[in-house]
């Protein structure tokens, strides 16, 4: 019974696919005739032969893409892949990841299987990190309350096709304003109040190796929000906000493509004014495209 319910799961989230992903908000996507049932029969068919009739099925917890089955076009060929989250058996200790590339004649196969670095996914994100055309795969894996571990893969890679991977409690990913990736973490002890901010960055040889680091004030509760935004007409600054209880705590860090700074957190303090008793965030509140900051003044 129980592996007949899986199957008919399984096949309502099948007959549900239509675009990049199922759980986007577009209603007119989520209203799209289901593709023929021969074409998600050979789909279903392939999954249960590469990966086995057993697995069983997880979503992000977070981010775009909270559904076991995308649809996202990774190779840049205008088809789109079928990527599948799952875990091979119900009480397994790593997740999988598994792309299948359908050929001309309906049919699927199997482009890649990725094992992954813990059982349950945070978020994922699909973007083109190197400028080759073709997306790579962006996982958040969930490694407890707090730890996490963000790993970057290339379903065309050999191996594991594991570019990068760095721990962290918050991660973003931005386009600078020349288009270039970044991608940024937060990885922080509360108890001790202290941190590090990181942008990471291709290198010289397209790999992600060039990291830029910097100390962060970590006397939160909570990250409320990561931006990155223009702060003036000509400058731009990564906005971390935070909350203490009911007090706001903002940090500034400033990244020029060779150094991540944090001026206004100094031996081990943040300027006072930074800090404020007020429910504010930072927000672009005239909507000319610069973020507005709340400041405490005495």
């Amino acid at each position: 019974m129980r592996r007949i319910l899986s199957l008919l799961l399984a096949v309502t989230m099948l007959l549900s696919l239509g675009g990049c992903s199922i759980m986007e908000g577009n209603i007119s996507t989520l209203l799209k005739v289901p593709r023929p049932n021969k074409v998600q029969q050979q789909l279903r068919n392939a999954i249960d032969a590469r990966l086995g009739t057993n697995i069983k099925y997880i979503s992000p917890a977070g981010g775009n893409y909270r559904t076991s089955l995308v649809q996202v076009d990774l190779s840049g060929s205008g088809a789109q892949e079928t990527v599948i989250f799952y875990l091979p058996t119900a009480d397994a200790a790593t997740a999988g990841i598994a792309v299948f590339t359908e050929a001309a004649d309906g049919s699927w196969s199997l482009t890649k299987r990725i094992e992954g670095l813990s059982p349950a996914i945070d978020y994922v994100e699909f973007h083109d990190l190197s400028g080759d055309g073709r997306l790579d795969i962006l996982v958040g894996w969930l490694k407890g309350d707090l730890a996490r571990e963000l790993a970057v893969y290339d379903a065309y890679a050999a191996g594991n096709g594991l570019l990068y991977a760095d721990g962290y409690n918050e991660s973003r990913f931005f386009l600078d304003p020349d288009n270039n990736p970044l991608i940024f973490t937060l990885s922080y002890d509360k108890t001790a109040g202290n941190g590090t901010a990181k942008v990471v960055t291709l290198g010289k040889d397209g790999i992600l190796s060039e990291q830029k680091s910097c100390a962060i004030y970590a006397h939160f509760d909570t990250v409320t929000a990561i931006t990155y935004s223009r702060i003036s007409p000509t400058t731009r600054a990564i906005i971390l906000d935070a909350r203490l209880g009911n007090t706001a705590v903002t940090q500034l860090l400033f990244y020029d493509g060779n150094r991540l700074l944090n001026p206004y957190y100094l031996d081990g303090e943040l300027a006072p004014s930074f800090v404020r008793e007020t429910a504010f965030s930072c927000t672009d509140i005239d909507k000319d495209g610069v973020i507005e900051i709340p400041a405490a003044t005495a």
